[in-house]
């Protein structure tokens, strides 16, 4: 048995002593070594200020900073991810998102390329609140290293109201409202739901990424005063289409329907004339409404039906007696306004009247073979100073010779 000689307190190790201590103090790992008390604090605040992650919107990509600035809206459920390094394919990115995100499942990933500049996007559509702004306050330090220090991160599937603030869209308030309606509430794990799986854990609207196909109406010919808009961004605003369509005409109104993750919309843009409609249809048609962005697909869509009429295409050769043949047939007439310019107005005594006579009288050539006139509903303000021409109704049709 080894026997071990005492060392007296304050007396200097022996040799051997000196050298077991410095082959065991060796072995020791570095991280385990504490630094002297003096130091430490200095260096753990270092540590710590190296690593404070990014501000949110330090990684809102150029997109949306031109439409939205650096302010983020208070409730989202989705992301919209570009700017990737150019190298990576969409597996490596399909990949990193499924791994980082994989504690905020279930969420839908939907990676595309911007038919314009070829660049990737990737929209991940998440199903429990608050996921989405954990991703953009905490994890952007990893998803810049895995996808490139240039990652823009932007929250996505909001608008704004009238007055500019940030609404959830009709499809997260749907989701928001379910959830609250939940009895459970949600939380705990849940498993990774990949786009394809046919598992549902509830009933939800449709999410369409992409555009649906438009079966439009361009027949020049049976042309209105509203125009039919696709393809138009899921941010669109009143504002920026009055400002596109006026180069046209006088604009009365735009109506914006979203689809259903409001990444994509549609509108119906009224005009005060079917030649503008026309000029619209004609010149934007096929062309993006900003750079870089899809193709607006145009025709022609139909306007509020009511008795008052609207009649394009007139010249010097009209007149109100004209414009009374020629509609006369198709119910009585109450009032008509023409002051010799290229439109006159005619509002019927009844509705039914009106909508029979807009039906017949589209592209008719009143003046002749190379003067065909257009006919749409009118708004009901052109009533006022109109002159009364009471007529009766006749059933036989006009047959233009007796002009």
């Amino acid at each position: 048995m080894p026997s071990y000689s005492p060392v007296q307190q304050g007396s200097p190790p022996p040799a051997a002593a000196q050298h077991s201590a410095g082959a065991s103090d060796s072995r020791i790992s570095r991280s385990y070594r504490s630094p002297p008390p003096s130091s430490r604090p200095t260096e753990h605040r270092s540590r710590r200020d190296s690593s404070t992650p990014p501000a949110p919107s330090s990684c809102l990509s150029n997109f949306y900073r031109e439409r939205f600035g650096s302010h983020s809206p208070e409730d989202y459920l989705n992301l919209r991810l570009s700017q990737f390094e150019p190298k990576m394919g969409k597996e490596h990115i399909r990949g990193v998102l499924e791994r980082e995100f994989r504690h905020l499942a279930p969420f839908e990933i939907k990676i595309v390329r911007n038919p314009e500049d070829d660049e990737r996007l990737a929209y991940v559509n998440f199903e429990r609140p608050d996921c989405a702004k954990s991703v953009r306050r905490s994890l952007l330090p990893r998803l810049q290293k895995m996808l490139g220090r240039t990652i823009g991160v932007d929250p996505a599937g909001v608008i704004r109201d009238q007055e500019g603030k940030f609404i959830p869209d009709r499809y997260n308030r749907a989701v928001m409202a379910a959830a609250e309606r939940s009895p459970t509430g949600g939380g705990g794990p849940v498993p990774l739901r990949r786009a394809a799986s046919p598992v549902q854990p509830r009933r939800q609207p449709p999410r369409r990424m992409e555009m649906p196909v438009f079966h439009l109406n361009q027949d020049d010919t049976q042309a209105g005063r509203t125009i039919f808009v696709g393809n138009l961004p899921g941010d669109v605003r009143d504002t920026e289409l009055r400002r596109l369509f006026e180069d046209f005409g006088t604009v009365d109104e735009v109506d914006i329907k979203l689809l259903a993750d409001s990444n994509a919309a549609y509108a119906f843009v009224l005009f005060e004339t079917v030649e503008q409609a026309l000029a619209a249809r004609e010149g934007q048609h096929n062309k993006p409404m900003r750079p870089g962005e899809y193709r607006c697909q145009l025709g022609y869509g139909k306007t509020q039906p009511c008795a008052s009429l609207i009649i394009g295409g007139l010249g010097p050769w009209a007149s109100e007696e004209l414009l009374e043949k020629a509609f006369c047939d198709y119910g009585e007439i109450a009032s008509i306004q023409f002051d010799g310019d290229s439109h006159g107005y005619i509002r019927f005594a009844e509705q039914t009247a009106a909508t029979e006579a807009c039906s017949a009288m589209k592209n008719f050539p009143l003046g002749g073979d190379d003067k065909c006139i257009t006919v749409d509903y009118a708004k009901d303000e052109k009533k006022d100073d109109e002159k009364r021409v009471p007529t009766a109704p006749r059933k036989r049709p006009y047959d233009g010779q007796h002009h």
